[in-house]
């Protein structure tokens, strides 16, 4: 059933895969500054370049990505990497695009970006160091939370009776698309697709890296258990993640529901803005570190 709806969803529009950085370099103009306003602050100096993924660089991206360069440079900047290559794993509807967008850009790019200026106050050099045993659960943690915070966000315009500039922009902009009502559905849909396989990515950690099913058998296992297409279970498991790193898409889903728990307890959606922008600005600090610094930073909003 859910290989079904979403190849609904994806035939709703029948984008063009050639378009599709195009597209989304369309919304991203609109989207970032709602995100400004109702998920999270970016900061002035922030600069990330959209680029098509290399075609050398799509077995290891075969969907999007984001990396980080001059992290100690007076001009940090990011690429956020979009993949179209149909072989591969490329975003085929505009929800799953919104997702991408938000996912790489507004959470990993804009961590990196908001850490390295200082934009909530000067961090330890070691602290702004993103290195992948301690930087990289982080960031994969927030962005993973990221999505349902945006979603969110996009869901309550529906319910808003005064809507700012940001906010009636983008109702503009996703009636091109079908409408709000439309794309939230299709986003909600899109986000918790994409949960499920951060948490395949878990169930896969664990055994495909310690022999308890074989990746084929494991494939097959995903799809009648979750429904999503079998090529995605390969393309998003193997070998960007449980090939690469193990134990790295467990401790990032950790952190990623450790943000979530802490964020929970933030009831005014202004000071849930507030906790969204320090902590995609504190940089890569160990996950006990970091978990203490947002727990205490949520108790000075209340």
């Amino acid at each position: 059933m859910a290989e079904e709806v979403e190849g609904k969803i994806n035939s709703r529009m029948k984008l063009d895969p050639k378009r599709l950085v195009r597209t989304t370099l369309e919304m991203r103009r609109v989207i970032q500054r709602l995100v400004n306003e109702d998920v999270h602050g970016i900061n002035p100096k922030y600069n990330t370049k959209v680029i098509e993924t290399p075609s050398y660089l799509t077995g290891t991206i075969p969907t999007g990505a984001a990396q980080f360069f001059d992290t100690f440079t007076k001009r940090p900047f990011q690429y956020f990497f979009q993949t179209t290559d149909p072989k591969r794993d490329p975003d085929r509807s505009v929800a799953a695009l919104i997702d991408l967008l938000v996912h790489e850009e507004y959470g990993h790019c804009v961590h990196h970006s908001n850490s390295a200026v200082g934009f909530v106050g000067k961090l330890p050099t070691l602290q702004i160091l993103p290195v992948v045993p301690t930087g990289a659960p982080i960031t994969e943690g927030l962005s993973f939370n990221r999505e349902l915070e945006f979603y969110e966000a996009s869901k309550a315009i529906e319910s808003k009776k005064r809507l700012t500039a940001a906010e009636k922009a983008y109702v503009k902009l996703m009636e091109k698309y079908g409408g709000l009502k439309q794309v939230n559905l299709e986003l909600e849909f899109m986000t918790r697709r994409w949960r499920i396989v951060r948490f395949l990515r878990v169930v896969g950690d664990v055994w495909l890296n310690t022999g308890k099913k074989g990746l084929f058998e494991f494939i097959d296992w995903a799809n009648k258990y979750t429904g999503v297409p079998r090529s995605s279970v390969y393309f998003q498991l193997v070998p960007a993640h449980e090939g690469l790193f193990p134990g790295y898409a467990t401790c990032y889903a950790v952190v990623g529901q450790e943000i979530r728990g802490i964020e929970r307890r933030i009831r005014d959606p202004r000071k849930r803005v507030k906790f969204s922008t320090y902590l995609c600005s504190i940089g890569f600090p160990p996950r006990s570190i970091y978990r203490k610094m947002l727990v205490d930073y949520a108790a000075k909003l209340k």
